[in-house]
């Protein structure tokens, strides 16, 4: 009873989120979520010799019909790295001092070119600053937005003060909910606790009063949920939600106007 009410809690966050332009200084970085590994049975004292450069890509197996070997992983955890799902967040930077004004955060097919400028387009509005890591992702933001960034392989923040650590502070909350209290994320409900974890972000200096207030407006001015009615007879949601379903309803509310 309780995952299907705050199912239908996030699912309000959801369709309501705020997709009006983010506006001034962004700072914009991605997490990876899911896919939690579990501890192996048996300790192992010493991965095997580049078992990292095997678990990235970046060097091929030994075996290719038993990679997990090589990469130092069990074969339940190699294959668990499919549920995994780039998560971009935008925070947009309030007063000097206050950490972030508005967090919204998408799941993308992956940290790459096509996401980021499409997030760059659409959610991010003219005169802004960005500010990222050396991800070869954002080489392209600077044809839009004045973007800065800072080469985390060597530093947090630069001597002019770039940095983008209001989204790498909001990934560290995330990730603590994943690895702590939620024990895991599924692929097909990242973007619920995404959202969920936008609005906490957005609102953390409101007072609980005025977040309690926020939700049951949103609760008792929405119609009965699509996704979550029927849950316990086996109607389930059906699919993903990621940027392309914010991207779609932008869209339709352009063509409305």
């Amino acid at each position: 009873m309780a995952q299907a009410n705050f199912g239908k809690i996030r699912e309000i966050l959801i369709k309501e989120m705020d997709l009006s332009p983010l506006r001034g200084t962004i700072h914009m970085d991605a997490v990876y979520l899911g896919g939690k590994p579990r501890k192996a049975n048996h300790r192992k004292r010493k991965l095997p010799p580049d078992a990292l450069k095997v678990r990235f890509g970046r060097k091929p197996p030994d075996n290719p019909n038993a990679p997990w070997v090589s990469a130092g992983m069990t074969r339940r955890n190699w294959e668990k790295r499919l549920n995994k799902r780039a998560v971009i967040s935008l925070c947009e930077a309030g007063d000097p001092g206050g950490g972030s004004r508005r967090t919204i955060a998408f799941v993308c097919a992956a940290e790459d070119d096509a996401s980021v400028m499409a997030l760059a387009t659409h959610l991010i509005g003219s005169g802004s600053i960005v500010m990222t890591d050396e991800c070869a992702a954002y080489s392209r933001m600077s044809s839009l937005h004045e973007h800065y960034t800072v080469r985390h392989s060597r530093e947090w923040v630069t001597h002019e003060g770039v940095n983008n650590n209001m989204s790498e502070t909001w990934n560290s909350r995330v990730r603590r909910y994943e690895y702590g209290v939620g024990h895991g994320f599924r692929p097909k409900y990242i973007q619920d606790y995404v959202c969920e974890f936008s609005w906490r972000e957005s609102t953390r200096r409101h007072s609980q009063q005025e977040r309690i207030h926020d939700l049951l407006n949103r609760l008792l001015s929405s119609p009965p949920s699509a996704w979550w009615r029927g849950y316990w007879q086996g109607r389930h949601r059906s699919g993903e939600i990621g940027l392309s379903y914010f991207l779609d309803r932008l869209t339709k509310y352009q063509h409305v106007f």
